[in-house]
């Protein structure tokens, strides 16, 4: 009975330091999602990813900030790297987050109005159409003096 008590006590000493550890972690991470926000609110997507990055270096990657990295990728212009990770974040047969999905397929459409195939500036842009958002007018317009 003597000798449980300091096995006890050094189990709950333990048990109390991976709390601690789990905590200073994860306001790590949330110091670190928001410099990666505010970089990529300043439109500096390159610094935003490194910052991201080094976020999934430490553990599991937060939902939040795995949505900042689709978002990211797909400023950076790597639509196809932004869908890979967007399917990792909802997998196959889960409910999709429309509102990502919109703005990574806005991604992979964008850049094929300026290819030099006619089929393709023309599906570029009958799929445009499809997203019907403001934010594709200028696109439209750009596409009238073509």
């Amino acid at each position: 009975m003597l000798h449980s008590f300091p096995v006890r006590l050094v189990l709950l000493t333990i048990t109390c330091c991976l709390f601690a550890a789990s905590g200073t972690v994860q306001a790590s991470q949330s110091e670190g999602f928001k410099g990666a926000q505010a970089a990529f609110n300043k439109q500096q997507y390159d610094q935003a990813l490194q910052l991201i990055e080094a976020l999934g270096e430490k553990g599991s990657i937060a939902p939040d900030v795995r949505r900042l990295k689709i978002r990211t990728l797909t400023k950076l212009g790597k639509p196809l790297d932004a869908l890979a990770e967007y399917d990792v974040f909802i997998p196959s047969g889960k409910t999709d987050d429309r509102p990502l999905l919109r703005e990574v397929a806005f991604g992979c459409i964008t850049p094929l109005i300026k290819d030099m195939r006619d089929q393709m500036r023309g599906a570029a842009f009958t799929a445009l159409k499809e997203v019907e958002s403001e934010e594709t007018v200028p696109y439209f317009e750009d596409g009238l003096s073509d």
